[in-house]
């Protein structure tokens, strides 16, 4: 599930990448206030890249991730709904929500139609994996997808020719995409304070 340079065969995608481009993506729609549901960073080394790589792209950006925009927690839905409270009570609450992935997103997407935030009108939410009930959920989640069957069939072949003793390349890097949906808009214009 990362890309992973060393002696052991690894079949993945660059997470740090997939950070970026969402990020990027939100700046691209005007969003200046974003903050990050992440998945626990401590011992998962996706969660960290995929936190690092919107810190990089946030910073090329000008644009601040104070500490107090980062919230860590499991992947389950109740976390995401958690975590989307926890945000929205901060002083100026934020136009944009990166989730962990696509679990913690649903969690986010449930607490704000609780709390009457509108998505992406208010705040815009994205997550990572495209899972299939992604397309599913009104709005249709804006997030990374990863080539997730292409994982295991990669992994598949390089254990087989490890087995046949063909050991031949041990680390393959498979494409990632953003897609966009309707959760991601363009950032609401407020008034400064």
């Amino acid at each position: 599930w990362s890309s992973a340079k060393g002696k052991q065969p690894t079949v993945g995608f660059d997470n740090r990448h997939a950070g970026r481009i969402v990020a990027e993506h939100l700046v691209s729609l005007g969003h200046r206030r974003i903050a990050m549901i992440a998945g626990l960073v401590e011992g998962n080394d996706r969660a960290s890249a995929r936190l690092t790589g919107v810190r990089d792209a946030l910073a090329s950006a000008g644009v601040p991730l104070p500490d107090g925009a980062v919230v860590q927690r499991p992947y389950s839905l109740e976390a995401g709904a958690e975590g989307f409270a926890v945000l929205m009570k901060s002083r100026r609450p934020p136009t944009a929500v990166i989730c962990g992935n696509d679990v913690l997103a649903l969690g986010a997407m449930c607490e704000a139609r609780t709390q009457g935030v509108a998505i992406p009108g208010d705040v815009s939410i994205a997550g990572f994996d495209d899972m299939p009930m992604a397309r599913v959920v009104t709005p249709e989640l804006t997030t990374v997808h990863f080539p997730m069957g292409e994982v295991g069939w990669n992994a598949a072949e390089l254990l087989l020719g490890l087995l046949g003793e063909n050991v031949g390349e041990v680390a393959r890097d498979l494409p990632i995409a953003l897609v966009e949906r309707q959760s991601t808009g363009p950032a609401r214009r407020t008034k400064r304070r």
